[in-house]
């Protein structure tokens, strides 16, 4: 399993969510949190399978995503999701900045 490259906010966030070219069935669901790349959403009526494109809206906003994983939540199916666009910003609230980028850090040992 992929760890996950920055640390996510807690934020009880109402959402709509669909299978992307699929707008037959729309779900309401809510993050438990967020990231700049990610979020974790509980309360679904139906499962979602890891690899699905999923349509997430909030408010007039909305972002595809891509299921990483799927199990039972407390309430309902839960699902974490990744970004497909993630300078698309559909939460609209203040997140906090990326890490560092690995790259940009000299190597261990190496002088500078």
């Amino acid at each position: 399993m992929q760890q996950r490259c920055e640390s996510r906010v807690k934020a009880i966030i109402p959402v709509k969510v669909w299978l992307a070219g699929s707008a037959v069935r729309t779900l309401l669901a809510y993050t438990l949190d967020i990231s700049r790349h990610g979020a974790r959403l509980e309360g679904l009526s139906e499962p979602f399978e890891a690899g699905d494109t999923l349509v997430v809206q909030h408010g007039p906003f909305r972002a595809h995503f891509r299921v990483c994983w799927s199990g039972k939540g407390r309430h309902g199916f839960a699902v974490g999701v990744a970004s497909m666009n993630p300078e698309r910003d559909i939460w609209g609230l203040q997140l906090p900045p990326p890490p560092m980028d690995m790259e940009a850090r000299p190597a261990e040992g190496s002088r500078q």
